[in-house]
């Protein structure tokens, strides 16, 4: 079949490693993420409704298909976010990669996707972070999950 994604046969891996003209800016590990999430300009959460619903981080964006649709599908989220620093993330890394992807094709330049887990493996290590470390307010990023 000649899904959107044929034209693009990277895999994450090969990003992490080498990165190139076609790999997102930046691929984002969870202690990079829970570093800089809200130094990011606008986070897209590429996940389904169903999937947003059980818990999301509050100042990210919906965008369900973006992984398999053109970005041009999204204008009502994407206007004006071209020349922003995007930070991408589904459940377990493959969408946000896809739909990385999909950003680059549409001339978004600043790209990062977070590759080694999703929603829920940022939700629980802000939970561990918290448990851990009760006698410090939490770190200001993880006020927004």
């Amino acid at each position: 079949s000649s899904g959107i994604n044929a034209e693009w046969p990277l895999r994450p891996g090969e990003c992490i490693k080498e990165g190139g003209p076609s790999c997102p800016s930046k691929m984002v590990d969870i202690d990079e993420l829970l570093e800089n999430f809200t130094t990011y300009d606008f986070r897209i959460d590429v996940r389904s409704v169903g999937e947003w619903d059980e818990g999301h981080a509050e100042i990210s964006s919906l965008a369900p298909g973006l992984a398999n649709s053109p970005a041009g599908n999204y204008l009502h989220i994407l206007e004006g976010k071209e020349d922003g620093k995007i930070l991408v993330y589904c459940r377990s890394g493959g969408r946000a990669f896809q739909a990385s992807q999909n950003l680059l094709r549409y001339g978004f330049s600043k790209v990062h996707s977070f590759y080694n887990g999703g929603f829920q493996t940022l939700a629980a290590k802000v939970k561990e972070v918290s448990e851990r470390d009760t006698e410090n307010h939490p770190h200001k990023n993880l006020c927004y999950i």
